[in-house]
């Protein structure tokens, strides 16, 4: 009986959310977190292993990269309606942003974005200088931005 080798079986499973392993061609191991696993065109499975554990408990390889898809096809309007929620002012809707950010990003572990949108969503809940919570929404769309770009390159290896 042979054994096939797939690209789900040359990625090592970790305890915990974060870096993954992926077997390379001289048989030695490189770590990975979601982000490389996009811009390498890391496959449904390296993504999946990217997720925190809890999700890839409950779902498949190519559930979770459908996840994954309709987050990044929800950050554009996100970020968006961050940028309105600013202009404004609108405190109530920049908390409803962060927040759902944070839950969706720490779900799929985007460390960066999760703790950007963590930053915002704490200065918020205080007493803080508009001047602060407009740098803070400024660093949180940059990190949306650095992370469109990211995805985007490693859609095109894919």
């Amino acid at each position: 009986e042979a054994e096939a080798d797939t690209e789900a079986d040359n990625v090592s499973e970790s305890s915990a959310a974060g870096p993954i392993e992926r077997e390379g061609a001289e048989g030695g191991h490189t770590r990975m977190n979601t982000r490389e696993a996009w811009t390498s065109g890391g496959s449904a499975a390296e993504l999946a292993q990217a997720a925190t554990p809890a999700l890839r408990d409950e779902l498949d390889a190519d559930s979770i990269a459908a996840l994954e898809a309709a987050f990044e096809e929800q950050l554009e309007q996100q970020s968006q309606r961050l940028s309105r929620a600013v202009d404004h002012m609108d405190l109530k809707q920049l908390q409803h942003e962060a927040h759902l950010l944070k839950g969706s990003a720490a779900t799929l572990d985007h460390d960066l974005l999760r703790d950007a949108a963590l930053q915002l969503e704490l200065l918020l809940a205080s007493d803080t200088p508009r001047t602060r919570i407009e740098a803070a929404v400024a660093a949180l769309l940059a990190e949306i931005r650095d992370h469109r770009i990211a995805h985007d390159a490693g859609q095109a290896w894919r």
